[in-house]
């Protein structure tokens, strides 16, 4: 049996954007193992706690003396791994003797089992819910039938959206497994629309397998469930993955094929990292908040740049074979944040090895000709994007605000002026939807800057933000419009503050007068 790491060519297959077979091989089995681990790590607690565990390890041992591949099977439910790192905060055995009798019923082994609820439920975890219920249930299994305190009982029933007959996998809809919310996103109801959702998913596999052949392999062997979100009011895509539940993946339907199958590529790039960070260290762990990650509206430590950039490279591949001016956008957006972990110094020796393979595919794609109207906007939404970034995360302390409008009322230039960190507001849907349709549907000042009119642009920022109506995509494009600045939240701020008392300036001198700090 191999140890459970990865080798130099396993790993670049991986930073490549892909991962061979072999590298797919070793990540799943270091996830059995990891889920190993934390299961007898329960084991161990609850025995050292006093707690009752024998009856469900002794069935377990069973099973596995008659069948190791069905508690195998079993211990890869994504979900276990939810419940067993996270024991010490709920301390819910309920879901260890599931896991037993759900092991037992899979090899056909007769037991009898008295089995806790979990979270006001007993189900069957990858079978499906039984009942609810406070007390425990007495399980009986006879090797066909299943009874629960002396009555027939059957899981279920458990949906599937199965791509078999399209060359792909059947992945379960997990919708009842009490450890599925791991995502803070609001989950769907059991009435949501499984036929719907199915058809997407089937014509996401067929763009994926027509498109991207290699990522969808390793979808088909990575994916094995489907937790329902619900959909956002605003149609934008919702999607979710964790490092605690590798092998299933938060969804909310979309509007389109295309877009289920880049959220299906884009969401298994999170699970191949994921996997890979478990067997090998590719950064120093710091959780401070401290990098620009072009597709998050807060700043990120560097294991969240680190998982986004790599999320991302499989995004820019998706959009290389569909639109080539989201890939032109994507592609530059993903470079940027390449480089920013290539210069952090938070990357170990094997960590920089993964991004230089990371940048040698972003190299590659940037000689790739995309069209000079598609590279202009593009290149317009992806300055736009880092000014808004700089004004979501800088508003400027009261003291230095007051300083800066006492230098603007005596004609001085602007003094230097410290920043303090905003609110999160997450990437602006107008540029997004600027990368998507061009200036369809957008405001005025921003259908003038993407047509090349700077200067009246300018003059529509100027009247949304005069009447009250700006917002920080407005001053960012007033900002762009006028030449740039790297403190597009001074303009803004002042403009505040003497709006405040009446004396507001044109916006445009204001930005300006700011932009000469830089």
């Amino acid at each position: 049996m191999r140890p459970l790491t990865l080798t130099t060519d396993e790993l670049d297959s991986l930073a490549s954007g892909h991962g061979s077979d072999e590298a797919i091989t070793q990540l799943l089995a270091g996830q059995l193992a990891k889920r190993r681990i934390l299961l007898w790590g329960v084991v161990r607690d609850a025995r050292a706690a006093g707690r009752p565990v024998e009856a469900p390890v002794r069935l377990l041992l069973s099973v596995h003396a008659h069948s190791p591949r069905t508690v195998d099977e079993v211990l890869s439910h994504p979900q276990v791994d939810a419940w067993a790192s996270t024991y010490p905060k709920h301390g819910d055995l309920g879901y260890l003797h599931a896991l037993a009798a759900t092991a037992a019923i899979r090899a056909g082994l007769p037991f009898t089992l008295d089995v806790p609820p979990s979270a006001g439920a007993v189900t069957l975890p990858g079978l499906g819910a039984l009942t609810e219920s406070e007390v425990p249930l007495r399980l009986a299994f006879d090797g066909a039938a299943l009874t629960a305190d002396g009555k027939p009982a059957a899981p279920g029933p458990r949906s599937v959206v199965d791509l078999g007959d399209l060359g792909g996998p059947a992945v379960a809809v997990e919708d009842v497994d009490q450890y599925r919310d791991r995502y803070g996103m609001p989950l769907a109801d059991r009435r949501f629309d499984l036929a719907g959702f199915t058809a997407l998913c089937r014509e996401g596999w067929k763009i994926l397998l027509a498109g991207h052949p290699r990522h969808a392999r390793i979808v088909g062997r990575m994916v094995r469930s489907f937790v329902p979100l619900q959909a956002p009011g605003d149609r934008t895509e919702r999607s979710a993955s964790s490092s605690h539940a590798c092998g299933s993946l938060a969804i909310a339907p979309p509007a389109t094929g295309t877009s289920m199958a880049m959220l299906l590529l884009h969401e298994t790039q999170h699970l191949k990292l994921g996997a890979v960070l478990d067997l090998v260290d590719l950064d120093s762990g710091d959780r401070e908040p401290r990098y620009r990650a072009p597709w998050r509206g807060d700043p990120r430590p560097i294991r969240g740049l680190l998982q986004g950039t790599y999320a991302h490279l499989g995004v820019t591949d998706f959009w290389r074979r569909h639109d080539r001016r989201q890939f032109a956008y994507w592609r530059a957006q993903t470079a940027q944040a390449a480089a920013t972990l290539a210069r952090s110094g938070e990357l170990t020796i094997t960590g920089s090895r993964f991004v230089r393979r990371m940048r040698d595919t972003l190299d590659a794609w940037a000689q790739e000709p995309v069209s000079p109207g598609d590279l202009r906007i593009a290149g317009i939404c992806g300055a736009v994007n880092e000014l808004v970034w700089l004004l979501a995360n800088r508003r400027i302390p009261a003291s230095a605000r007051a300083e800066l409008v006492t230098a603007w009322r005596n004609g001085s230039r602007p003094p230097p002026a410290a920043a303090a960190s905003g609110a999160d507001t997450g990437v602006s849907p107008r540029i997004l939807a600027a990368v998507r349709a061009g200036a369809t549907g957008l405001p005025a000042g921003d259908r003038a800057l993407l047509a090349g009119d700077p200067r009246a642009a300018a003059g529509h920022y100027r009247s949304a933000i005069v009447a009250g109506a700006g917002n920080d995509d407005d001053w960012a494009g007033l900002t762009l419009a006028l030449g740039g600045s790297t403190r597009p939240e001074l303009a803004r701020d002042l403009y505040a503050a003497l709006a405040g008392d009446g004396s507001a300036p044109d916006p445009r001198d204001a930005v300006r007068w700011c932009a000469t700090i830089d």
